[in-house]
């Protein structure tokens, strides 16, 4: 690096942050080198120090490039602006006491102390900390982990519930509601951007429940 003389973290291309961090590029002590950090390609605004400071609240993707660019603006250069950059790999490891990660919060918008989690920001009846596991917007109150579809008829009928990636789900029945049992072919099902279909048989059951349970993979 022509003007670089070290960076912090160093010796790593990769940084957890699992509260804060302060990263720093340090420049040979010289006047006219100015900054420019960026996070995933985007410029962040208003960032022009040779150091930076970011809290899991403010890392909203598991993992994030983060990137410095030094340059050396000075008017005696004839021709060009010399420059220098380094990037980290930025894993968000932080949890709520409830196992909810920062950059989930952080990438709805929502806050990172404990207990920010157990708020119910879309009014839908379910705290965010259940909307992550349920794979749902805890910013939308439609979106919610239902049947989408119930078709009943005299002999039988139709279950229809929308699935998403990264997530793992279990259909399961009860004549009373104390005694779920799995339905069969149902008990481990792969999440995807579609849907699953369960034609309900036909028995001799004066009732029958059912639900849907759901688990990050």
């Amino acid at each position: 690096m022509p003007f670089t003389e070290s960076v912090s973290p160093a010796n790593t291309i990769t940084a957890t942050v699992s509260s804060s961090e302060t990263f720093v590029i340090n420049s040979v002590p010289i006047n006219d080198i100015t900054y420019e950090w960026f996070l995933d390609g985007q410029k962040i605004e208003h960032e022009t120090s040779s150091s930076l400071s970011r809290s899991t609240a403010e890392l909203p993707a598991p993992s994030q490039q983060l990137m410095v660019n030094a340059r050396y603006t000075s008017d005696m250069m004839r021709s060009g602006q010399p420059s220098d950059s380094f990037s980290w790999t930025v894993e968000n490891t932080g949890m709520t006491p409830s196992q909810t990660p920062h950059w989930w919060l952080a990438a709805n918008n929502l806050g990172v102390a404990p207990g920010d989690d157990q708020t119910d920001p879309d009014n839908d009846g379910q705290p965010s900390a259940a909307e992550y596991i349920a794979g749902t917007n805890p910013m939308e109150k439609s979106s919610v982990l239902q049947f989408s579809t119930v078709n009943i008829a005299p002999t039988g009928g139709v279950l229809e519930f929308v699935t998403v990636p990264g997530h793992r789900y279990r259909l399961e029945y009860a004549t009373k509601l104390d005694d779920w049992l799995p339905v069969t072919g149902y008990e481990n099902i792969d999440g995807s951007d579609g849907s699953v279909q369960y034609a309900l048989p036909n028995t001799t059951d004066t009732s029958r429940f059912y639900r849907i349970v759901v688990w990050i993979q």
